[in-house]
């Protein structure tokens, strides 16, 4: 399991050293999802979604208003029948893209779409 509280203490020491705030950067998150979900050697067995799962939900706390990561946390509970949990983050993603002033209407409308129709499968 990712020792968060190591990576949480090194993080307040170097901001306290600084004097300003450092938090790790996205692909930090990603990086150590993706080798826990796609588990390419067999190491984590049956716990890689469940891995990948908790350190994507991590990175929300973090970067709350990513609909990337919203998105493939709703993939990750759907696949695990957790579809309570899957519906709640279907729904705040989708207030995440409208709300998202960087997107066309376009791009908006396609991101919904997509989120949508992780449900259905």
């Amino acid at each position: 399991m990712v020792p968060w509280s190591k990576y949480s203490q090194f993080y307040n020491s170097v901001s306290t050293e600084l004097g300003l705030e450092i938090v790790s950067a996205r692909n930090f998150y990603y990086s150590i999802a993706s080798s826990f979900e796609n588990d390419n050697i067999g190491i984590f067995k049956s716990n890689n979604t469940k891995w990948a799962l908790d350190v994507l939900l991590t990175e929300s706390e973090f970067y709350p208003k990513d609909y990337n990561v919203s998105s493939w946390i709703i993939e990750l509970y759907f696949r695990t029948n957790q579809i309570k949990n899957g519906k709640k983050f279907l729904n705040q993603t989708l207030d995440i893209i409208e709300n998202n002033a960087t997107l066309t209407e376009k791009e908006k409308a396609d991101l919904i779409n997509e989120v949508i129709l992780m449900q259905d499968n």
